[in-house]
């Protein structure tokens, strides 16, 4: 499953990315737009493992980052990039369920050792920032 912390999506927008960014970039929009799953640290970056806390409840990242530490999960599946144009197209479908607010990742081909995993991000997703292909 997608990991890090489920926020409400416009006080995600409108709060951290506001501050970093960056942190669009690693976040799931559920399709209803109403939630986001956030991985990322307390300034927008993403880690090895995602710990959960939030800028909003005190204390909650220095808790999470410590006492409930052993809480921490693997981010690895936040990475999954899009194919290239031309690149042979994706390996792993993203399936989410509204009701849990989980995303769920299958592989749809097999893939070998070392090969990178892709992921159609959808028709919504902002491409501006790629570059010319």
């Amino acid at each position: 499953t997608y990991a890090g912390v489920l926020r409400p999506a416009q006080q995600f927008y409108d709060g951290k990315c506001r501050q970093y960014p960056n942190a669009v970039g690693y976040s799931w929009r559920f399709t209803d737009s109403q939630y986001i799953i956030d991985p990322t640290d307390s300034e927008g970056e993403i880690q090895n493992v995602c710990f959960g806390g939030s800028n909003g409840v005190p204390l909650s990242n220095e808790v999470f980052g410590t006492v409930f530490r052993f809480l921490g999960v693997d981010t690895a599946l936040c990475r999954i990039n899009e194919p290239p144009i031309g690149g042979g197209g994706c390996n792993v479908s993203a399936k989410e369920d509204l009701k849990r607010r989980e995303v769920v990742f299958t592989l749809i081909q097999d893939v070998y050792v070392g090969q990178e995993f892709y992921l159609d991000y959808g028709l919504d997703y902002d491409r501006s920032r790629y570059g010319p292909s």
